[in-house]
């Protein structure tokens, strides 16, 4: 007897929640006596895809291994569940030297003068192994990766806190000279602090007590305006503004709000959707797509925007020493970063493929984000990017 189906009732729940009720979807198998109704009904969550790339492995796994079972996360996967990002840093810049402006996902930019000069950055990232940035960074150097057992060698203790010390000699990615690399990591209110001190061996070492002196100063910042950074976030690297920069993103949302010069050779299209603020076709070039959006909060942040970017261009994830080193330009009185991502993937399921690139902007507010992008056949994308530049260094408020 062959199977009998019938395709599965949808019911939409409150909350957008789909439940498949089959109760009358009676399937043969071989041997049995005759069809058997299913009557199972399940319910699928909605879940926000941010909270997924912040999930665990062992968390997002969890169903693939019952019992509890435990793996290994590949490189680059924390192992933490998400949390709220701490409040921001204050720190004391040794004398001698050079603070600079922070850009990309440094919430600390230092020089230290010499020739080469030396150079300290501090991040604050979503939790990850500790093994596998040891090991990153030991790659950076040009050295080989050590075990697990290895960090025991490495365990120091920053503000009360444990942490991990790393200390390492070797060419930093590539220099040909001798280098000498300082690193501090440590889980902090779910969060990983990264404090990195790299630079000509000699120069580092001449400074090694200052770098100590600045970890212990390197404290949470507990409220009010960080001396450092003019923000009580420890001035969100594309977030905040210049002093007396005006509320920018509001309750009121840029939707309706937002204006900017059209380029040339691009028209303005409806846009359907809820958080596209517009979309441009361009001229000769039909399947090329511009468009403006913006996202409620950080919008995921900085890592997750790059990571999915460089996805659909076909590469891999920025680092975050390549996400500190992103192009910015001002908008909206704020410093925006410019993604540039060049890479293969097919532009049609199953087609071959082919050279595409990826211009894209973003540009923290006070309480949404604001998105510009273009995507599409290399040959097509790559002769617009002054345009783009252009139409993203143009945007304003409506007078």
């Amino acid at each position: 007897m062959p199977a009998l189906f019938r395709a599965p009732s949808t019911l939409l729940a409150a909350g957008g929640a789909l439940l498949l009720v089959g109760a009358a979807l009676p399937l043969a198998g071989c041997g049995d006596d005759g069809p058997h109704p299913i009557d199972d009904v399940r319910k699928v969550s909605k879940v926000d895809p941010r909270e997924l790339l912040e999930r665990s492995h062992d968390e997002r796994f969890a169903r693939a291994f019952p019992g509890g079972q435990r793996t290994t996360p590949p490189p680059g996967m924390g192992s933490g569940s998400p949390k709220p990002a701490p409040a921001g840093w204050t720190w004391t810049t040794p004398e001698g030297w050079k603070a600079r402006p922070k850009s990309g996902m440094r919430e600390v930019s230092i020089e230290v003068p010499g020739e080469p000069p030396a150079d300290l950055a501090v991040f604050v990232l979503p939790p990850s192994g500790m093994l596998d940035n040891v090991n990153r960074w030991r790659r950076q150097m040009g050295l080989g990766q050590v075990a697990e057992a290895a960090l025991a060698g490495m365990a120091y203790e920053h503000r009360g806190e444990k942490a991990i010390l790393v200390d390492l000699r070797g060419a930093y990615e590539g220099s040909g000279r001798k280098d000498r690399f300082l690193g501090l990591l440590k889980m902090h209110a779910g969060r990983l602090l990264s404090v990195k001190f790299v630079g000509p061996e000699d120069l580092v070492t001449a400074n090694e007590q200052k770098f100590h002196a600045f970890l212990k100063s390197l404290a949470p910042q507990s409220g009010g305006a960080s001396p450092h950074g003019g923000s009580p976030h420890g001035g969100s690297a594309h977030g905040g503004g210049a002093p007396g920069t005006p509320p920018v993103g509001d309750e009121g949302g840029l939707k309706g709000r937002l204006t900017w010069d059209t380029p040339a050779g691009w028209a303005s299209i409806a846009s359907a959707s809820g958080q596209r603020i517009a979309t441009f076709r361009i001229d000769g070039a039909p399947d090329i797509e511009v468009r403006i959006n913006s996202l409620k909060g950080d919008g995921g942040g900085l890592q997750m925007i790059g990571r999915m970017w460089a996805n659909m261009a076909g590469q891999t994830p920025p680092t975050e020493e390549e996400l500190a080193a992103l192009e910015t330009i001002s908008v909206l009185g704020r410093e925006a970063v410019i993604f540039e991502f060049a890479g293969k993937r097919p532009v049609e399921r199953g087609g071959e493929p082919v050279d595409v690139l990826l211009l894209g902007l973003m540009c923290t507010l006070d309480s949404e984000t604001l998105f510009v992008r273009i995507i599409g056949e290399a040959s097509a994308v790559a002769p617009q990017k002054a345009a783009f530049l252009s139409l993203c260094k143009s945007l304003r408020m409506k007078e």
